[in-house]
């Protein structure tokens, strides 16, 4: 048996909102909470912009234990001209429980840009983790010409 309640408010380039789940399984029985919340619009058609946001509280209540998933994320997207855009995406994201504690980040910036029928990309990552105490980095890039027909 699960009970599920929530409530979501909105306005204009504002969302947010609050979950609570308490799911009664024989199996894996929790009780999780989530409070989540979005913007998103533009500004004059040249800036695109979206951020997302979650927090995820879990208890689970057959074996006392906690856990939690918080996450942010944003995309901006910039109209240079008619031939050329830049993109930003970032995301940012940790796990802390049992087994899982993880901080991780994500970003990537894209610009691209067109002559006649060649479009070329150049590509920045960014990838930063931590996982139950070990660190991996990794910064990288690319460098991509395509034709479109």
């Amino acid at each position: 048996c699960s009970s599920d309640l929530g409530v979501r408010l909105e306005y204009r380039i504002f969302s947010a909102g609050v979950e609570y789940n308490n799911y009664n399984s024989t199996i894996i029985p929790y009780k999780m909470t989530h409070y989540f919340m979005a913007i998103q619009g533009d500004i004059r058609n040249k800036v695109l912009y979206t951020v997302n946001g979650n927090i995820r509280n879990y208890d689970m209540t057959a074996d006392s234990v906690t856990q939690e998933y918080d996450d942010v994320s944003g995309n901006m997207n910039f109209l240079l001209s008619m031939r050329s855009q830049l993109n930003l995406n970032v995301a940012y994201r940790i796990q802390k429980g049992a087994g899982i504690d993880l901080a991780l980040i994500t970003s990537r910036a894209e610009y691209t840009t067109s002559f006649r029928k060649l479009f070329f990309t150049l590509g920045l990552d960014f990838y930063q983790r931590t996982y139950i105490g070990e660190k991996l980095n990794f910064r990288g890039g690319s460098l991509q010409i395509s034709r479109r027909f």
